[in-house]
């Protein structure tokens, strides 16, 4: 159903705004007891310095700024839906968000720059920084692939596609052991490194086949 408006007399308006002011003081309440929170926790509870992202500080911290102290003001004047403190609140955070967004879309980019003013400043504090933040950047693991959902589905679907893969190639036993036979006797005899000659095709082989336990073994007769 859809609100008509046309429709409400003056008691509906009255009522709505009654209750829309109950709504207000239970917004404000609840951000009363959050902020609340927050400062005891900033006092009392020990806190870990989150990594700040490149081109953070020069690109949206001054808009961030904007959009804090905006919002704040919007709150205490009884957050209007309309008018010019309305639309500056709306302004500010509109602009603190197309530059966080953007900030994090080109973190590569920006870091490169820092890495590059700092070899060009001779500094080597921020170079090693920005090398070490790079080192220990951990990237998420997919869980979706395809069809496969979740970490056991996607492993599945790799297992699959990969025994696939490497039985799509025909196998002749025969033809193999002629190959080897002959390519790994060639080279050792033409070896000329002395000590290589020492190890016979049939220890070779072996030992290829040790690797590739799949397959059979066979014996070599030189």
């Amino acid at each position: 159903n859809r609100v008509s408006w046309h429709r409400a007399s003056s008691r509906d308006i009255l009522a709505y705004k009654e209750m829309l002011s109950v709504c207000l003081e239970v917004d404000k309440y609840y951000d009363d007891i959050v902020r609340a929170m927050r400062s005891s926790a900033e006092v009392t509870i020990p806190v870990c310095k989150k990594r700040g992202k490149a081109g953070w500080s020069t690109h949206v911290k001054q808009f961030q700024e904007d959009a804090i102290f905006w919002n704040r003001i919007w709150v205490e004047n009884g957050r209007p839906t309309t008018g010019s403190l309305s639309n500056i609140r709306r302004s500010t955070r509109a602009q603190y968000r197309r530059a966080s967004r953007w900030v994090v879309r080109n973190q590569d980019k920006l870091s490169a720059d820092r890495m590059a003013q700092a070899l060009a400043s001779n500094n080597s504090r921020d170079l090693w920084g920005e090398v070490k933040k790079k080192a220990n950047k951990v990237r998420d693991k997919p869980i979706i692939v395809d069809d496969a959902d979740g970490e056991l589905e996607v492993c599945e679907m790799f297992k699959v596609k990969y025994e696939s893969l490497y039985s799509s190639v025909s196998f002749n036993e025969n033809d193999m052991n002629e190959f080897i036979d002959q390519a790994v006797s060639e080279d050792l005899l033409s070896s000329s490194c002395v000590t290589h000659r020492f190890h016979r095709p049939n220890f070779i082989f072996k030992q290829i086949m040790r690797v590739h336990g799949s397959f059979k073994v066979v014996e070599f007769n030189l």
